[in-house]
């Protein structure tokens, strides 16, 4: 990303936006307190499989290029090497968009060996999503849907959907009159696992990375 470049998407009530560090931070227009941080080198986490011998392990995709931007979409690129195998790149591409006044995060991941496989993902990872706000509340879709009063409350959870435990494939973490809705909208209806939790020391930030995520909604 080149020096001084403004990289910024707009809603109706939010800014998505780029800086210089490539910190990406979303917030609302009217409220700087609630919003959302993650580094666009560390928003998508891939877990592989050596065929040969079974082993696992996971990789970041690094080092990643805006590689187009409008007022409606931005690209950004990786080519993320693999240590096993020098030569070996796993080659992701992560689409941001506006859609419906909504934030929509997408993308593909390819591997370019046949020594190894995908065998799922992380995505997107959102470091921080800051609510300063005491009257913070977690809707949370276990079964016909909890309510969860406060972030120490919540403290750290997880589901898989399709579940009992994960009835709708969304959750919102809200905070006085505004929201965040965090959703997958996924025709198909894959396996997927959606992960929020509370860390003390950084306040009321959640932490919220995603296995098996085509695409999410952010409102």
């Amino acid at each position: 990303m080149s020096k001084g470049r403004k990289i910024e998407l707009k809603t109706t009530e939010s800014v998505l936006a780029i800086g210089n560090n490539g910190i990406m931070t979303i917030q609302f227009i009217d409220n700087k307190y609630l919003c959302l941080q993650s580094a666009i080198d560390s928003i998508l986490r891939i877990n592989v499989r050596n065929v040969k011998d079974n082993s696992e392990y996971s990789v970041y995709a690094l080092n990643g290029q805006i590689v187009d931007n409008n007022d409606s979409k931005l690209i950004i690129s990786y080519e993320i090497p693999v240590n096993q195998f020098d030569s070996t790149l796993i080659k992701a591409e992560i689409v941001i968009s506006v859609a419906d006044d909504a934030f929509c995060f997408s993308g593909t991941a390819i591997c370019k060996s046949d020594k190894l496989l995908i065998k799922d993902l992380t995505f997107p990872v959102f470091s921080e999503i800051s609510c300063p706000d005491s009257s913070t509340q977690i809707f949370w879709p276990n079964s016909l849907g909890e309510r969860f009063r406060s972030p120490v409350q919540f403290a750290a959870r997880s589901f898989d959907y399709p579940a009992t435990s994960g009835s709708m494939p969304w959750f919102t973490v809200n905070s006085g009159n505004q929201g965040i809705y965090i959703g997958c909208h996924d025709s198909e209806r894959g396996s997927k696992t959606f992960r929020l939790e509370y860390l003390k020391k950084r306040n009321t930030t959640i932490s919220c990375p995603r296995k098996h995520i085509q695409s999410t909604v952010l409102k």
